[in-house]
């Protein structure tokens, strides 16, 4: 049975296999051959897997320690040593080599150590060394340590020049612990190339600190340098050797491995430059998005003309109107069908606050009242906030647009449950499209209903001003801008985050709005008052079992009765007077302070 990925390739036209892809796109015997040497099937490998075993893993044997070397090190160099590094772009197809040059030095001197690590080629004054660096990946300071190991094989002292600073500070800091006995304060495991520096160190530790130092040269340099006296003509001459002997430490990898890894770094150099290609073709379109949306923007802007340049952005200044007062007009009418009912607060709250408004249809051209508007109009009442916050911290706090959502939600299912069939015409999208806030400011869009609210000219102007804070607009100059005296910037009123703003909406002053705030506030106090009586009368007793509750407690307007018990049946005893049940009341049931109030009313134990 095929697998989907069979099937995938099957009608793409690619081969069955990723081995089968490989062998297509390298085209040379020798890729084929060094499969076949290596033993490597590569059917089911990818590139990476594939180039891994080719190149080979690091060898983990102990490998053999320079002769201890009573003998410090001398004053100039005696070993340049350089590293090599094909296909360094992209460090998992790279092939690193190293290589060491000692000038004055014969081929009958080679250590054990060294025979064991690297190559040997005797040259006219000096001798060369130079090895290939296996394992996965690799980098330029990792084949200059692997030639700075190479050296110290040597027995006897050395004197290492190296054109690599990294290299060197690392390897100073490693004398340093050398000399003081201790350990990095990190295994070298954690370390970049650590397994190298912990032969370093044990190369170090069998030679001797004081036979070893190190020295830094200028890599690649000119003859123009010498000429200027910036560097000694044997010191570019021998670090030239070294480079020389590392790179052809890299051909010890073998001509089929370095064929491979040029094919794979190229393969993948195409891709990448396709992924930057099809990444810049997308950013170019999203560049000619962004273009023909700000040319859409600016045909539909609210405010053309009138901007101003700042020191950090384009601002625009426009000039506050004042929305003009709505009393004198006709055509008003209440909305039939609401009710103050029960039922959920914000439920009864928006009842309240429709039954109050006067409402007509915008004239043509006319903005309706938009949901912010309203929003603020009915906290301005003193209303409870449309979105209720969670007692739970770790919830986020309702912002300015889940109130304004919530809100609008709730009007839409009292209109649609409680307004009379003719009204509801009211609270269809207004018909006018556009900024519908604009006098004031605001450049994003609000959407609105079908009719405007009757209002006096203060209480518009109060909402003017809520409208300008939630804006943005500086406290000292909301008067001003309100009566369209000022002018303002025109920015964006946006409804994310502001979580304390509509607990921050101000209410109405006293006279303001008559039928809107004249029965809102003759409810309010006649709800005060009614508490206040309640509390009055509240009996607060600790009971012992059986006790009534406190909430069914009440006092009887005639007098020489007892506590009347509404709910209670148990124990009960029918009055004279009401009618209603009656509970025993005992002595030991009231608390001290009561005792003396109501202890005529108790009867005997």
């Amino acid at each position: 049975m095929k697998t989907k990925d069979e099937i995938a390739r099957r009608k793409l036209g690619l081969p069955k296999d990723r081995g089968e892809l490989i062998r297509k796109d390298c085209q040379h015997e020798e890729a084929e051959q060094l499969y076949r040497d290596k033993g490597i099937k590569a059917e089911k490998l990818n590139a990476r897997q594939v180039f891994g075993k080719v190149k080979g893993d690091t060898p983990n044997e102990e490998l053999l320690k320079p002769r201890w070397c009573q003998q410090k090190a001398p004053e100039k160099p005696n070993a340049y040593t350089d590293g090599s590094l094909r296909h360094g772009r992209r460090l998992v197809w790279a092939l690193g080599a190293a290589g060491v040059w000692w000038p004055e030095r014969s081929e009958d001197f080679v250590s054990p150590a060294e025979f064991e690590i690297s190559y040997c080629q005797k040259d006219e004054g000096g001798l060369k060394l130079y090895t290939a660096l296996p394992g996965y990946g690799g980098s330029s300071t990792r084949t200059e340590l692997c030639a700075g190991i190479l050296a110290l094989a040597a027995d006897g002292p050395v004197h290492i020049a190296t054109d690599s600073r990294a290299f060197m500070d690392k390897a100073l800091y490693v004398l340093e612990l050398c000399r003081r006995g201790e350990s990095p304060r990190r295994p070298w495991g954690s370390h970049k190339d650590g397994d190298l520096w912990k032969v370093f160190q044990q190369f170090v530790e069998a030679k001797g600190h004081h036979a070893i130092r190190l020295t830094k040269v200028k890599g690649h340099a000119t003859e123009e340098m010498v000429a200027r006296g910036e560097f000694e003509e044997k010191d570019r001459k021998a670090n030239a050797i070294a480079d020389a002997a590392a790179k052809k430490g890299n051909d010890m990898h073998g001509e089929g491995t370095c064929k491979v890894a040029e094919w794979f770094a190229n393969r993948h150099q195409r891709y990448v430059n396709l992924i930057k290609d099809i990444h810049n073709y997308l950013i170019e379109g999203v560049k000619i998005k962004n273009e023909l949306l700000e040319e859409i923007r600016k045909s539909k802007d609210p405010f053309p003309n009138q901007s101003v340049s700042g020191k950090k952005k384009e601002k625009k200044i426009v000039r506050c109107v004042a929305k003009e007062s709505l009393q004198e007009e006709s055509g008003w009418k209440t909305l039939k069908g609401l009710k103050n009912e029960g039922g959920q607060s914000l439920r009864r709250d928006i009842n309240g606050l429709l039954s109050r408004l006067e409402v007509a249809h915008p004239c043509e051209g006319e903005f309706g009242a938009t949901w912010l508007e309203l929003y603020i109009l009915y906290k301005s009442m003193g209303y409870q906030c449309a979105a209720q916050w969670s007692k739970e911290k770790a919830k986020a706090r309702p912002s300015m647009g889940a109130h304004l959502k919530a809100f609008k939600l709730e009007v839409r299912r009292v209109a649609k449950k409680n307004v009379a069939e003719e009204d509801r015409s009211f609270f269809k999208a207004g018909e006018k499209k556009g900024y519908a806030l604009r006098r004031l400011g605001v450049s994003n869009h609000f959407a609105t209903v079908n009719f405007k609210v009757k209002l006096a000219a203060e209480a518009q102007r109060h909402l003017d001003k809520e409208v300008l804070r939630a804006k943005g607009g500086k406290l000292r100059d909301l008067e001003q801008q309100a009566s369209g005296e000022h002018e303002v910037e025109s920015k964006e009123l946006t409804t994310k985050n502001k979580t304390l703003w509509s607990k921050t909406v101000k209410r109405l002053p006293v006279g303001l709005a008559q039928k809107l705030l004249e029965e809102k506030l003759q409810q309010t106090e006649e709800c005060q008052s009614r508490k206040a009586r309640e509390a009055k009368k509240a009996v607060s007793c600790r009971l012992h079992f059986r006790r009534p509750p406190a909430r069914n407690l009440r006092l009887p307007e005639h007098d020489n009765t007892q506590i009347v018990y509404v709910k209670g049946k148990r124990n009960c005893t029918p009055a004279p007077r009401t009618g209603e049940p009656l509970p025993k009341l005992r002595r030991g049931m009231l608390s001290a302070k009561l005792r003396d109030r109501f202890s005529h009313l108790c009867i005997e134990a």
